[in-house]
């Protein structure tokens, strides 16, 4: 049985090499907007009952003002903040994509 040569064994290493398929780079995924506004939402509605739950209990006479204001206050925020992270998120994605 005859052995390759070095020069051989190296040229077939090569060409493998150079028809390898590259794996494919790692997906960027967003960060989803349906899931992070449904879970502010879910916290403002709890931040709602709470606070007009205590408000009630203290005898107010319109606990649904200052509890709405508030669970309202928890949204702009929410959203503030998700601003904010998709405005990394894009940054990022379109650096990648250059």
């Amino acid at each position: 049985m005859r052995g390759r040569s070095a020069e051989e064994f190296g040229a077939k290493a090569t060409h493998a090499r150079a028809t390898r398929r590259r794996a494919p780079a790692r997906a960027t995924r967003m960060p989803s907007t349906a899931g992070y506004m449904a879970a502010a939402a879910a916290v403002s509605v709890a931040v709602f009952f709470a606070l007009w739950w205590l408000l009630r209990a203290g005898e107010d006479e319109a606990p649904w003002l200052p509890a709405g204001l508030a669970a309202g206050f928890v949204m702009l925020i929410a959203a503030a903040a998700r601003e904010v992270v998709m405005r990394r998120a894009w940054a990022r994605y379109t650096r990648e994509m250059e």
